[in-house]
């Protein structure tokens, strides 16, 4: 029966790959064909190479290699390699697929770079978009987090508590992105500056285009 055994089904790439990727296969056919099915344009490379063909067996060992390279949209890569091995005089043919997943580099955008508010207590809700899981993290207890994780586009809760102090205080909020692989995590910074009891031209909750809200 002619086969074609593929070392293994698949592969899952970091969206940053930087490096050539490799699979080893062997089959009973004389020749393969590689053709390929993505769900989206992506700049790609595929080749087909015989390592050696076995005398004892007479079977086929070739290697499969593709290059992906760094995947910044915002859903996976996803494509079917198609192999197809033949017989000498094309009577015979067999075909295995072998699927090729790239992560989306992952990303969270809060609504906001900066807020000022008074110095009240109150709770505050912030919109945010994202294409994986997120977290939230706040440097100063007087800045609550109330929803510190999700998935997706989603809201967060903030309570600030009230401002006892004669002096403005200020805080960060770090909001990060978790891919599926290590390296895919990307935070987010958003300045929150609350004012003193005296300052009280200031509304209970203002956005601003502060420098201080950074993408990294």
């Amino acid at each position: 029966r002619p086969f074609i055994r593929l070392e293994r089904d698949g592969d899952s790439i970091p969206f940053d790959n930087q490096e050539w990727r490799y699979c080893r296969i062997h089959t009973n056919l004389d020749s393969l064909a590689v053709r390929y099915m993505e769900s989206k344009p992506h700049d790609h490379i595929f080749n087909l190479s015989n390592i050696e063909i076995e005398d004892e067996t007479g079977l086929m060992t070739c290697l499969l290699e593709y290059y992906c390279w760094p995947n910044e949209g915002k859903i996976d890569y996803e494509c079917n390699v198609f192999l197809t091995g033949y017989s000498k005089d094309s009577s015979v043919s067999h075909s295995e697929v072998f699927k090729i997943v790239q992560e989306r580099k992952a990303y969270v955008q809060p609504e906001i770079t900066s807020a000022r508010t008074s110095c009240h207590e109150k709770e505050v809700t912030v919109k945010l978009t994202s294409n994986y899981s997120w977290t939230v993290e706040s440097r100063a207890e007087w800045c609550q987090v109330l929803t510190p994780e999700g998935y997706g586009n989603g809201e967060v809760r903030l309570k600030i508590l009230k401002n006892p102090e004669e002096t403005n205080r200020e805080t960060t909020l770090t909001f990060t992105a978790i891919g599926e692989s290590a390296n895919n995590r990307f935070p987010v910074t958003v300045k929150i500056t609350q004012n003193r009891p005296s300052d009280m031209g200031v509304g209970d909750w203002e956005i601003g285009d502060d420098e201080g809200g950074t993408a990294n």
